[in-house]
């Protein structure tokens, strides 16, 4: 949305009706176990990018109204004399509709995939280990690795605002991997883990992806990243701009949420490859 008046210049005001981004990893889960029994994320981004193209409806208008600005007119005597003259005023509007995932999964299913996604709904998707703590092979984050014990130094911990973050993200440290998910109930992908530590610690980042983390973020180079800023990654998976965030604890070192949440160094072979930039929130 951010891009809406690059996108469309030249109008008086730009207004938004937002509906929110949003699903239950429970209702997608089940979905595409239905559908494919078992699956990897790569195999099912084609139904994935379908399916939300679905749930959710984007549209754009433009409102004109006829408004009236006071000019100052010279009479015939010579006076000036204050005169209403009307101009248009134009308002961009972008409307977004989120249908609701369950309403596009009830469409897409037959009667006996329906009970077969109502029998998954009350198993956990069929994948219990998202959800218990069972890791299947590899790991969500795509590096395979198994997470560093890792102890943050000392003297990272004097600076409160740190001290208060590190406090909060390693609650959930071995927490495995939810797609979609963005609290302790649900679990956690890699932004929902972000936005939920910041956001518990005073910040206002809502719920949003990588992406969205990183425009509400300044940029700022490794050089200058210090623990409590965010660590970017492209590539990880299929997906314009960033596909990953972690919190950068220093010494290259960062705590995400991979399979499961884990510190990982940010220099491995892996990681080193996707690396993108650093960023620095604000209250």
């Amino acid at each position: 949305m951010k891009r809406t008046p690059t996108d469309h210049p030249g109008y008086n005001e730009y207004q938004y009706h937002l509906d929110p981004i949003e699903h239950d990893p429970w209702q997608l889960t089940s979905f595409l176990t239905t559908l494919y029994d078992d699956y990897t994320r790569s195999e099912v981004q084609g139904k994935l990018k379908e399916t939300f193209k679905k749930q959710y409806k984007l549209t754009t208008w433009v409102e004109v109204q006829i408004r009236y600005k006071t000019v100052w007119v010279i009479s015939p005597a010579g006076i000036p004399v204050p005169t209403q003259v009307p101009y248009e005023y134009r308002i961009f509007h972008t409307k977004l509709v989120n249908r609701g995932l369950e309403v596009v999964i009830r469409e897409e299913l037959d009667a006996d995939q329906w009970k077969r996604y109502e029998i998954f709904q009350d198993t956990l998707g069929g994948r219990p280990y998202l959800f218990n703590g069972g890791l299947p092979p590899g790991g969500s984050d795509g590096s395979g690795a198994p997470g560093i014990d890792y102890q943050v130094p000392a003297e990272a911990l004097t600076d409160s605002e740190f001290a208060a973050i590190y406090k909060e993200a390693q609650k959930y440290v071995g927490t495995p991997y939810v797609w979609g998910g963005s609290t302790p109930e649900t679990g956690f992908d890699c932004s929902g883990y972000v936005c939920w530590v910041y956001n518990q610690n005073g910040y206002n980042v809502g719920h949003t992806t990588a992406n969205g983390l990183w425009s509400k973020s300044q940029h700022i180079s490794e050089a200058e990243a210090k623990p409590g800023d965010l660590v970017f990654f492209e590539g990880t998976y299929d997906t314009p701009g960033k596909s990953h965030v972690g919190i950068y604890l220093g010494n290259g070192m960062m705590v995400s949420a991979g399979d499961p949440i884990k510190y990982a160094n940010i220099h491995s072979s892996y990681w080193q490859k996707y690396l993108s930039g650093f960023g620095r929130l604000s209250k």
